[in-house]
C-alpha cells in the first residue's frame, strides 16, 4: 500500500509544480522543482518525527510488548521512504517543468 501512495505523492508533484510556477513566475525550475517535491513528503516527514518522537518517549507501562519498538522502527521506514519519494518526485516534476518550457 505503501507503494501506491508514494506513487500518487511522485504523481502530484509536477501537478502542484503549475501552482508553484503560476505564483513564482521568475524562478529557475530548479527552485520550483524542490519546492514542489517537498509539500507532501515534508507533511509525512513531520508525522513521522513526531510518532518516532512519541515511541520513544512512552513509558514502559503504556507499550504492550514490543509495541513502541514497532512503531519506531515503522516511523523509520516510513521516513525513508518519504525522502525518496522526495527525491524521485523532484526529478519527476524537473523533467516536467523543462518538457514545459520546450513545449
Amino acid at each position: 500500500m505503501d507503494l501506491v501512495f508514494g506513487l500518487i505523492i511522485i504523481a502530484l508533484a509536477p501537478v502542484i509544480s503549475l501552482g508553484v510556477r503560476r505564483f513564482r513566475p521568475l524562478w529557475t525550475p530548479f527552485k520550483t522543482g524542490w519546492v514542489s517535491a517537498a509539500i507532501l513528503p515534508g507533511i509525512i516527514l513531520v508525522l513521522c518525527i513526531f510518532v518516532f518522537a512519541s515511541a520513544s518517549m512512552a513509558s514502559p507501562e503504556r507499550c504492550a510488548g514490543n509495541a513502541c519498538k514497532a512503531a519506531m522502527a515503522m516511523a523509520f521506514v516510513f521516513a525513508i521512504a518519504a525522502i525518496i519519494e522526495f527525491l524521485v518526485g523532484w526529478l519527476a516534476t524537473l523533467y516536467f517543468q523543462r518538457w514545459l518550457a520546450r513545449r
